[in-house]
């Protein structure tokens, strides 16, 4: 009687035992969050489920779907912010039949010589992608043509800026009819925003976890309206943020 009360009593403490286990599992659950350390910079940590609210609260964040500790905000619609940040590279795309189409090089692309620039045909209708690298001495970009796989490409040297951490990404658009759309815009491979419309001429976006040293961005935008003329020009700024 004596073994058998010793063994129920036993088994009941393993029941207990398994059940405050499976209870405590919620609690025990990690979760990534990107999480800015002592140096500034953005690291992946792993903490309790229970704490990622408080963490995202003082400004922390989910990794992307690659695991990179990338965020994006938007932090300027139809507003010039061109005087919040340092623009350093640059790439523009001016109306069909203007004559040399893209412009790439540094900021500002207006100055025959901080720009390089390559012949491109436009095609009505129909939306193009902007592809820039920047490692931080040199720029390269190339716009393709959606219809026909058409591209250009042009590169310039462009001294580092020194942005830390943190860059400004402007898209400008100084077409005289439409509106701006941007779709799959992605920053070092991560898609960072769906789709974004507006009336407006100017879109910047903080993107913090990059810097200027090595940089990949892709844009794809909207082909809906064009003048055949060299002031219709859509251009894309990155720069130091020092809003």
């Amino acid at each position: 009687m004596k073994k058998q009360s010793t063994l129920f009593a036993i088994t009941t403490l393993a029941l207990l035992m398994g059940s405050s286990v499976l209870h405590a599992k919620p609690d025990m659950e990690k979760v990534s969050i990107c999480h800015l350390d002592d140096e500034g910079t953005y690291k992946v940590l792993k903490v309790s489920a229970k704490a990622e609210g408080a963490h995202f609260n003082h400004g922390d964040f989910a990794p992307t779907e690659s695991g990179a500790c990338i965020s994006v905000e938007l932090v300027g619609e139809g507003v010039w912010l061109g005087d919040q940040f340092t623009a350093n590279a640059a790439v523009r795309l001016k109306g069909p039949n203007s004559g040399k189409e893209l412009y790439v090089g540094k900021h500002d692309l207006g100055v025959g010589g901080n720009r390089n620039e390559s012949e491109f045909k436009h095609t009505n209708g129909v939306d193009y992608l902007l592809s820039v690298n920047y490692d931080s001495q040199t720029i390269r970009s190339t716009v393709t043509n959606s219809a026909n796989n058409k591209e250009a490409s042009a590169s310039k040297s462009v001294a580092a800026s020194g942005c830390e951490d943190t860059i400004l990404l402007g898209i400008i658009d100084r077409r005289t009819t439409g509106s701006l759309q941007v779709s799959e815009l992605t920053v070092n491979g991560d898609a960072l925003a769906g789709v974004y419309s507006t009336t407006q001429n100017y879109a910047f976006w903080k993107i913090s976890g990059v810097d200027m040293q090595n940089l990949s961005v892709e844009a794809t935008v909207n082909n809906s309206a064009w003048d055949s003329n060299e002031n219709d020009k859509v251009e894309i700024q990155l720069g130091c943020w020092n809003g």
